[in-house]
């Protein structure tokens, strides 16, 4: 059973991807259904992260299981923006992310 606290810094970076448009749920939900496929009993907490309906909602469920505004990677937040923008998404929009974090 791999344990969710092995995954705090990605989470975390779920958590404000998430919040900053930057990682869709869907993205969250793929990789929550992997470890649930790969493991024989998974952590409840992969479940219920699989499950959860919406983006505001799964943010939630991370900030109650990360209990604390632990600050995500910069430079993992930085290479998805790097990303977007290699994949054409429009400067002043990726500013305008960086901003809002």
């Amino acid at each position: 059973m791999k344990d969710p606290k092995e995954y705090k810094e990605l989470l975390t970076l779920f958590k404000a991807g998430l919040a900053s448009g930057l990682i869709s749920k869907e993205e969250v939900t793929t990789w929550a259904d992997k470890i649930i496929l790969k493991d024989e009993e998974p952590d409840i907490f992969f479940i219920e992260l699989s499950l959860v309906n919406s983006n505001n909602d799964c943010i939630s469920y991370l900030g109650n299981f990360l209990k604390s505004d632990s600050l995500a990677n910069g430079k993992a937040i930085l290479g998805l923006l790097y990303k977007r923008l290699v994949e054409g998404e429009e400067l002043e929009r990726i500013v305008r992310t960086m901003y809002n974090l």
